[in-house]
């Protein structure tokens, strides 16, 4: 039967006469397939050795679309696991300036810390009606040598075809934070290579400008108060941070920029077009929030300089604040845009969690579906309620 379903897939995608396109593989208008064939020896040493970042072989397939050898290996820090490996795939690996549909990478994620399956997916959807950076994100059933190992997310990478979809260029400098422990957006002093340790440029090979990262974070620590909002809009565009911000904090993010997971930050990225100074803030990781519906918002916001500073002044918290409504307005609460996008997902989805690796984890699905939509419906009037002495 799945034959079948792939089939009229196959047939539906050549009958359109039009090429696919990387919009169509990260549509999640429909449920996907993906076929990977490998050495069964070489899967067998993947699993076992999941926690490692060796690639492997595979020929990869998706709607008609063969690409040989590509490179394959696990990845993920909290999600590695031999049951179901979260998966790395580089189509360039082992043949030069081999592509995909115009990229050379994707994720599979395996979902293993949500159960839902949805909170990747929806906060992204949240995020693009909010006109914020996002990751494209959709469902897959994963076969490797004919085998069915588990639904998937096909998560979008951030790399050039990336850019140049969210700012039209690609030439910019792209940051991810990868810092550990409780780093706040503190000054580090003059070495640079200590906030290079923490912000790792993903897009060259080596920063010609590193002092713009380096006066962002310094002016955070040094302004005066008096000079702080006008002197730190040479580094960000107050709106769009603070509308990040509010995005995250109306979702209850626990491990973003404001991580209560960590400590200090996780889980977002920075990209500075070239010729500014001026830094673009957007999450990368969503799948730690919509769990506490009635959260007070600027949570954990005096433990970071830059918020706790952005919170003293006035103008700034209510360009906060306005985030946080506009989010409640967007979602729409029960039987709301979110709440539809996530009854529609759940159905996309649901038979496909039953069988193959996630079965062991079948548990969660139902109870962690529940979990998400309850929040999406509470959590609009918890905002509006907390807002409401503000106005």
């Amino acid at each position: 039967m799945r034959t079948l379903i792939a089939l009229a897939g196959l047939i539906a995608g050549v009958s359109s006469g039009r090429a696919q396109t990387l919009a169509d593989f990260y549509s999640d208008a429909a449920l996907d397939e993906i076929w990977l064939t490998m050495d069964p020896a070489d899967w067998r040493s993947l699993q076992a050795h999941y926690l490692e970042d060796t690639y492997y072989s595979c020929d990869w397939k998706w709607r008609g679309i063969t690409i040989r050898k590509a490179g394959v290996r696990s990845r993920g820090r909290t999600s590695r696991t031999g049951a179901k490996p979260a998966l790395q795939l580089k189509f360039d690996e082992y043949v030069k300036g081999q592509s995909f549909l115009g990229t050379h990478k994707t994720k599979l994620k395996n979902s293993i810390r949500d159960g839902s399956y949805l909170r990747d997916p929806l906060s992204f959807k949240l995020m693009e009606r909010m006109g914020l950076p996002y990751f494209r994100v959709a469902y897959t059933r994963l076969y490797i040598n004919n085998v069915y190992e588990g639904l998937y997310e096909k998560f979008e990478e951030d790399d050039p075809a990336f850019l140049k979809r969210t700012f039209g260029e690609s030439d910019g400098y792209l940051y991810e934070f990868k810092g550990e422990g409780k780093y706040r957006f503190n000054d580090l002093g003059p070495d640079s290579s200590l906030y290079t340790r923490l912000f790792h440029l993903e897009n060259h090979k080596t920063d010609l400008e590193p002092s713009a990262l380096m006066a962002m974070i310094q002016a955070v620590t040094h302004t005066r108060d008096e000079d702080f909002q006008s002197n730190m809009a040479k580094y960000l565009d107050w709106k769009q941070f603070l509308t990040y911000i509010g995005t995250e904090d109306f979702l209850a993010q626990n491990d973003g920029f404001l991580s209560r997971l960590s400590g200090g930050m996780a889980n977002f990225d920075l990209y500075r077009p070239l010729e500014t100074t001026v830094h673009v803030f957007f999450g990368n990781d969503e799948k730690n929030d919509m769990i506490w519906s009635e959260r007070p918002f600027f949570f954990a916001a005096e433990t970071n300089v830059l918020t706790r500073r952005a919170l003293n002044v006035p103008e700034l918290k209510k360009l906060w604040i306005q985030a946080l409504l506009r989010a409640a307005e967007v979602t729409g609460g029960k039987g709301g845009w979110l709440d539809q996008e996530a009854l529609r997902l759940y159905n996309q989805i649901r038979e496909a969690t039953l069988d193959g690796a996630d079965k062991q984890f079948n548990g969660r699905f139902e109870s962690g579906v529940a979990a998400v939509r309850k929040f999406i419906q509470q959590r609009g009037d918890a905002v509006r309620k907390m807002a409401a002495p503000s106005q």
